[in-house]
């Protein structure tokens, strides 16, 4: 306190030191308000600290969120068997593509196959027609449209033999009208990949 009043002096400003210690001692407005305004300083600085203290435990939770669900990803053993069944299923189904050399053979095998399936039922009047051949990645979708005359009981043995194949065969539309002799109309899709069959 010595040099603290040693330095007033030596500077000049222990006058005015003196007058503003005594209007700090006459004055109690001056002290509330002085005090009034180390409250609000201190008031937000403890809001900052609060607010910078949220920020930093968010992201603490956040981290440590993420490197939970890491260990329990590397704890998980299943991926490998996963990955192997998910392969077995994918192969199964490669296997129920059908396989052609090259579009127009794909087109005739899908219309070969589809003529002896409604052969097979004693389809009338059977008329087929071809639609374009589109790719679809590395799929070909032969389509066409077939009709004929055909007996209820034989519809359902059709759609069963169409579900049932061992190859892939979209019905993209069925009509069925037994009031005009029973006419049938189908457009059927044939999904072939490239290779021999």
């Amino acid at each position: 306190m010595n040099n603290f009043k040693h330095w007033l002096r030596s500077t000049g400003l222990d006058a005015q030191w003196l007058q503003l210690s005594e209007q700090w001692q006459a004055t109690p407005r001056l002290r509330w308000m002085i005090w009034a305004v180390v409250y609000i300083v201190l008031l937000y600085l403890a809001l900052l600290l609060q607010n910078w203290s949220a920020s930093i435990s968010e992201q603490v939770y956040r981290v440590e969120r993420s490197f939970t669900s890491m260990q329990n990803l590397q704890a998980q053993t299943q991926w490998s068997s996963r990955l192997q069944a998910e392969a077995a299923l994918a192969e199964q189904l490669r296997k129920k593509y059908w396989r052609a050399a090259s579009k127009g053979l794909a087109e005739a095998d899908f219309q070969k196959h589809i003529k002896q399936l409604f052969a097979q039922l004693a389809t009338e009047r059977l008329r087929i027609k071809m639609a374009p051949t589109e790719t679809e990645g590395e799929l070909w979708v032969v389509k066409l449209e077939a009709s004929g005359a055909l007996d209820t009981e034989r519809v359902d043995e059709l759609m069963t033999k169409l579900a049932g194949s061992d190859r892939y065969i979209a019905v993209e539309r069925f009509n069925y009208s037994p009031q005009r002799g029973g006419q049938a109309s189908f457009i059927l899709l044939g999904y072939f990949l490239s290779g021999a069959p």
